[in-house]
């Protein structure tokens, strides 16, 4: 079970830290297949990144997998991944990832081979 982790804290770090700017707002992402907690980040209305809460396991996880696969248009590009890997932002991408592409399980086993 994750901690409960202080968004707006983790906001003004990204802010400081130049990643996201500073009229940020963020809205709880209920739907997902992740165990973690993810957060949409919107500025003036608009969804521009995700902000993903979870273990440093799967953080490292989804971080490895994101710069294996950087150069495909079909994964978000990652903008920061915090050192102690408690949370990773990336880019939001509109639309599904399961849309004509069938089962999830089998396109993800098709890119690890």
């Amino acid at each position: 079970m994750l901690e409960k982790t202080d968004v707006n804290s983790i906001i003004n770090t990204l802010c400081e830290e130049g990643i996201i700017d500073n009229k940020v707002t963020a809205t709880n992402n209920k739907t997902g297949t992740t165990d973690g907690i993810v957060y949409l980040l919107s500025e003036h209305e608009e969804t521009k990144y995700v902000l993903k809460i979870d273990s440093p396991h799967q953080i490292a996880l989804a971080e490895q997998f994101l710069r294996t696969y950087r150069y495909l248009a079909l994964f978000p590009k990652i903008l920061y991944t915090d050192p102690s890997k408690a949370y990773i932002v990336y880019t939001y991408m509109t639309g599904t990832t399961h849309y004509d592409r069938g089962l999830k399980i089998n396109w993800l086993t098709i890119l690890v081979k």
